[in-house]
């Protein structure tokens, strides 16, 4: 990944920022289906994004802000699905721009924010069945290298939004938000009120506790920066869906000292997300699906010596959905996982860490889809060594995920993700060396 930042400071209260930034990831059998035998090992992922991003931040007064940004991006993404005697290759193409200004301002002990978004992207998608033994077709359709299909289309997406932070006592503090979204889509135009509520209580020093209900709207799945607010009260509004796909959120969260070097958060999130039906061939959209996404998350965080942390925890999801197509697709997906990971702090800035991971699973699939199903459960040993050399911003971590190799059924979440991610749990040893610097 190459990544340049440039910042100029033309005035006390005016700031420029300009930012190149190019990622390249290459994977191979990223995704992991409920079954050892089902995860395609022959698979290869290709994403390369090149994005491009001027920024103003104005500042009138003490009490004001004025942020404009410009985002233009262009992604690539090729994979290759190997079959029995023919390989599907897909290609995505999908560039496009954002132009986003926002206007902030603190009044009586609170903090407006305004703000207006316009997003311009379009997205082809390409695919193709070659034999393996020549060379991967790529470009155009043409007779040489002819297509499955060859879709185009364009999203766009204007919005409005607006958010209020208020006191509403000692104790107590509001987000009160609501944004307005217009896209244009295949189906045609798409009107959608998105309102946001939260409430951050603080009862003593030692505790917070966290309730939010809002609805949010993936904006087009390939654009990851924005100036609008990610989190409502600290819980997280962008989620990994398509393009245009809505959810309600309902979410309580607690943290609390127990004592100066014992912590314990926990918190619950429950996800109604509406997922645009097949269009027909005339065009037309059809009816929304509905899926059901809920998590419960509790950790322990504890140091009971300097050199010594620990952290542990019980994490439940599950998700369901009401079918309204015969699609070849999970209905229901239990998790609970339960980790426990020990680190020590050594000298000159060594660190060592043990991770033991207890996961259980429960997969659902329609009847007559070939699909697996069942229940499994495993437990996963990580080891992590690293060094943070005293004043030095550079981390250099070695880590060694699935120490003894071990095999299990395992269903990942790229079912319901709109983006390529890698699996949390592999049955493979994989060994990463990473270095993380900041200059």
């Amino acid at each position: 990944m190459d990544d340049v930042l440039l910042q100029w400071q033309l005035t006390p209260g005016l700031q420029l920022q300009g930012q190149l930034r190019s990622r390249r990831s290459q994977y191979g059998d990223v995704r992991s289906a409920f079954g050892v035998e089902s995860t395609a090992p022959g698979e290869h992922n290709s994403i390369e994004d090149r994005s491009a991003r001027l920024g103003l931040a104005w500042r009138p007064s003490g009490q004001e802000v004025v942020l404009v940004s410009y985002v233009r991006q262009h992604e690539e993404e090729s994979v290759l699905l190997p079959g029995r005697t023919r390989v599907l290759a897909i290609d995505a193409d999908s560039p496009g721009h954002v132009l986003e200004a926002q206007y902030q301002r603190a009044v009586a002990g609170g903090h407006w924010l305004l703000g207006v978004a316009r997003t311009r992207s379009t997205s082809q998608l390409r695919l193709r069945r070659y034999d393996p033994a020549l060379p991967v077709p790529s470009g155009p359709c043409r007779t040489e290298a002819p297509c499955l299909t060859d879709d185009r289309q364009a999203l766009n997406q204007d919005q409005a939004y607006a958010y209020w932070q208020q006191p509403l006592g000692d104790t107590l503090q509001g987000t009160l938000g609501l944004a307005r979204l217009v896209a244009d889509e295949p189906t045609g135009l798409r009107h959608l009120w998105l309102p946001k509520l939260g409430l951050l209580w603080r009862p003593t020093p030692e505790a917070t506790v966290r309730a939010a209900a809002f609805r949010t709207l993936r904006r087009a799945a390939e654009f990851d920066q924005s100036i609008e607010p990610t989190s409502v009260v600290g819980f997280n509004q962008i989620y990994d869906d398509g393009n245009s796909v809505a959810s309600v959120v309902h979410a309580l969260g607690a943290d609390v000292a127990l004592s100066p070097g014992l912590k314990l958060s926990a918190a619950w999130t429950a996800r109604r997300v509406s997922v645009p039906g097949p269009v027909t061939t005339s065009g037309q959209g059809t009816v929304d699906e509905r899926w059901n996404e809920q998590q419960t998350r509790t950790e322990l965080f504890w140091t009971p010596h300097p050199r010594i942390a620990v952290r542990g925890g019980l994490v439940l999801d599950r998700f369901w959905r009401h079918p309204l197509y015969q699609i070849p697709m999970l209905l229901n997906l239990r998790t609970a996982s339960v980790p426990l990971a020990v680190r020590y702090f050594l000298n000159d800035g060594w660190f060592g860490e043990a991770a033991w991971t207890t996961v259980a699973q429960r997969v659902r699939t329609p009847a007559g889809m070939n699909m697996p199903e069942g229940f499994d459960r495993f437990r996963l040993v990580d080891l992590v060594l690293g060094r943070h050399a005293g004043a030095s911003p550079t981390t250099v971590t070695l880590t060694v995920k699935n120490l003894f190799g071990q095999r299990f059924r395992f269903q990942d979440d790229s079912f319901r993700s709109g983006d390529v991610r890698l699996a949390r749990y592999l049955p493979a040893r994989s060994v990463v060396l990473a270095v993380q610097t900041v200059f």
